[in-house]
């Protein structure tokens, strides 16, 4: 069993006490050495970078429409009709309306890819008995982070106390959905 793993256990399942110690971890937090330690073994808390598409296949990706699929039929079988002027206006239609999502879709993702070089997300943790902010590719596991109002949640956890707890998450299919718990203190 890896040393800092304890899913084979259930984790939600486990007392705090219990939890703690198979994550070699305390109520005070890691030590800034063990911190250290865990930083080397494992590596920072960040997600694999997202592949990104070249810009040709971004563009070709435009055509996998059915209704411009559909425009392209229709421009083929003009052009075996013989009626070379409704083929061609289709195909400048498709070519053009494919160039300007294109150009929108790119610039966009551009944009956003700034925003997240410059965006930082910050938690506050237990390190050596003292709450310090860290950034969140700081965190390791065995961690104790602290959230509150308006809190980013770093990464992966359990949630040891809580009061007034709601938490609004974002999936990976982009559909915001509340998720609502009535925690109280875990049983040691």
């Amino acid at each position: 069993m890896n040393e800092m793993d304890p899913s084979t256990t259930t984790p939600w399942a486990q007392p705090e006490e219990e939890l703690l110690n198979s994550l070699k971890s305390s109520s005070q937090g890691l030590s800034t050495v063990e911190v250290q330690n865990r930083l080397q073994r494992i590596g920072p808390n960040v997600l694999k970078p997202r592949r990104h598409d070249s810009a040709l296949r971004s563009f070709l990706a435009q055509f996998t429409n059915p209704l411009v699929l559909i425009l392209v039929f229709a421009a083929v079988v003009s052009a075996i009709a013989g009626e070379w002027t409704d083929a061609t206006i289709v195909i400048v239609i498709v070519v053009a309306s494919a160039a300007l999502s294109f150009a929108q879709e790119y610039s966009a993702s551009n944009a956003v890819e700034k925003l997240r070089a410059q965006v930082t997300i910050k938690a506050n943790v237990l390190r050596d008995g003292k709450v310090q902010p860290v950034s969140a590719e700081e965190v390791v596991p065995g961690d104790i982070v602290l959230l509150s109002a308006g809190s980013l949640i770093p990464a992966d956890g359990i949630i040891l106390e809580a009061r007034d707890f709601f938490a609004c998450s974002l999936s990976r299919q982009r559909r915001w959905s509340p998720a609502i718990s009535c925690c109280s203190q875990r049983a040691a």
